[in-house]
């Protein structure tokens, strides 16, 4: 009679514990889907983006966009107000990093192209990779001339560099973005993400839209640990007036 007793008692603690533990889980989820959402929602207002971003993503969470093929910086996104494009930051081992052009440069022409307000969709940042393109720079009031091989860019930014890149853009940049989410799928501590995103385009006013994947991966603190992009880039600039054919 003891043995059938201290059997039943185990089997009740089982289902006591295994009933905590899955309400602790779905507590967890919640949370992180919380964030996620929050993350989303955020994205219409610059200040609102960073201190989010600043709040919930891990100090060695990192951001994983898609690879293209570039020079490898990061400008102002303003010239089509000031009619000056100037290197914010040179990503280092990129293409532009081992030519030899550093943050403060301001390009004067890209692959013989004058850098104003009218030529800036005619700039030849992006092409095929191995290609040689002429860059000229204004530094120190003098024009500087380099040659960059245009090359993969793997997209990939850490925290504090994330953080940077959001405080370059304006809040025009910010104000028309929507983020949608359709649908979210998965279990603590990797979630997937699918939905849709709207903007209008600062330089050109036209608008945008996309559909996309995003990945969370959540620490056990809770706090994002990597989130990954997966986009439409050619539709993107094929809505924006650009041929994207090779």
């Amino acid at each position: 009679m003891k043995t059938i007793v201290r059997s039943l008692c185990g089997i009740a603690l089982l289902v006591i514990t295994l009933g905590t533990r899955a309400v602790a889980d779905e507590a967890t989820d919640k949370a992180h889907q919380d964030v996620i959402r929050g993350w989303t929602e955020s994205l219409n207002s610059q200040d609102r983006y960073i201190a989010y971003v600043n709040t919930h993503l891990a100090e060695d969470g990192k951001y994983i966009g898609q690879p293209y093929i570039g020079l490898g910086i990061n400008t102002n996104t303003d010239m089509h107000v000031t009619g000056h494009l100037v290197v914010l930051h040179v990503r280092p081992g990129d293409p532009a990093a081992t030519a030899g052009i550093k943050d403060g440069d301001e390009l004067y022409s890209v692959g013989g192209v004058r850098v104003t307000k009218k030529n800036q969709d005619r700039l030849p940042f992006h092409g095929k990779a191995g290609e040689k393109v002429p860059v000229i720079v204004l530094r120190g009031g003098k024009q500087v001339s380099f040659t960059v091989i245009r090359g993969r860019i793997e997209n990939v930014r850490s925290k504090a560099q994330l953080m940077q890149d959001s405080r370059d853009q304006t809040p025009a940049d910010f104000a028309s973005q929507r983020g949608r989410i359709d649908e979210i799928v998965g279990k603590s501590p990797v979630y997937f993400v699918r939905g849709r995103f709207t903007a209008i385009e600062t330089a050109t006013k036209l608008p945008f839209e996309f559909d996309y994947v995003t990945r969370f991966e959540f620490d056990e603190a809770g706090k994002v640990k990597v989130f990954q992009d997966w986009g439409q880039d050619e539709y993107v600039q094929s809505q924006l007036g650009f041929k994207v054919s090779r």
